[in-house]
């Protein structure tokens, strides 16, 4: 029996430097809904952008018990949702 996978939608972060008005902070994009937050020098990178993606998850109530996989791009990371896939 072929195991059948379903889409879910990527979670696109991004770095955006600082400003003369605004401090470093990282996007969570999915589709038209975005969010930004400040960057916390005391993460790693990727932590920050997991933060974002963290936070985008909560406020669309995305499942948080999912499991997410994030791939770095030019400008920060891509996040799919590998839960269907994934042996547990």
């Amino acid at each position: 029996m072929k195991k059948q996978t379903y889409a879910h939608p990527a979670i696109i972060t991004k770095l955006h430097p600082a400003t003369d008005t605004k401090g470093t902070r990282i996007s969570a994009a999915v589709g038209t809904k975005r969010i930004y937050v400040g960057y916390d020098h005391q993460l790693s990178a990727f932590e920050n952008h997991e933060f974002a993606m963290w936070n985008l998850v909560a406020i669309l109530r995305l499942n948080t018990d999912s499991y997410w996989v994030g791939g770095s791009t030019k400008d920060g990371y891509v996040w799919v949702d590998a839960s269907e896939i994934v042996e547990r």
